[in-house]
């Protein structure tokens, strides 16, 4: 399974093509300095300013599984000067897991490209006699315990070591 960064746009932008942009974009990112999506988000963010003649202004929003940046982003004007650096966590796992989320994804958000995609990654000690998947589970079963983590508590990870 992947997990995909996508950037999103504020649903209905009005901006039209001959005139956009006319001011600096804001690109949220829905987690803190320093991780992939910031680093993804900078890296970008000097090319998209030269390929559209104005500035790019890299927005940290973290936490709540990108849920906050979300939120923040779907309030925005729908003018096409405030993006969105989304994951999986924000964009499907949070809503599905918590109703009282303010926004809709397919009504607030419209999708405009796939970024990156990474791996998710299942490891165990190399004492643990196990080769795969299957053998994981059968031997916590047979144990009757397991210890596990995910790096959020509401990603596509999360949900499936749960």
């Amino acid at each position: 399974m992947k997990i995909t960064l996508a950037i999103l746009l504020s649903a209905c932008a009005t901006a039209s093509a001959q005139s956009y942009p006319t001011k600096p974009i804001h690109l949220v990112v829905g987690f803190a300095p320093g991780g992939a999506a910031d680093i993804i988000s900078r890296a970008m963010s000097d090319s998209l300013t030269r390929a559209l003649g104005q500035g790019i202004i890299v927005d940290n929003k973290p936490g709540a599984g990108s849920s906050l940046a979300a939120e923040f982003v779907a309030r925005a004007a729908p003018d096409g000067y405030t993006i969105m650096i989304a994951s999986q966590s924000g964009m499907i796992v949070n809503p599905l897991i918590n109703k009282s989320v303010a926004y809709d994804t397919q009504r607030d958000f419209a999708a405009i490209t796939q970024l990156t995609s990474s791996p998710l990654v299942v490891a165990v000690n190399p004492s643990l006699p196990v080769n795969s998947i299957r053998e994981l589970i059968a031997e916590a079963k047979k144990n009757r315990q397991a210890s596990w983590c995910t790096p959020l508590c509401s990603g596509v990870s999360f949900l499936l070591c749960s």
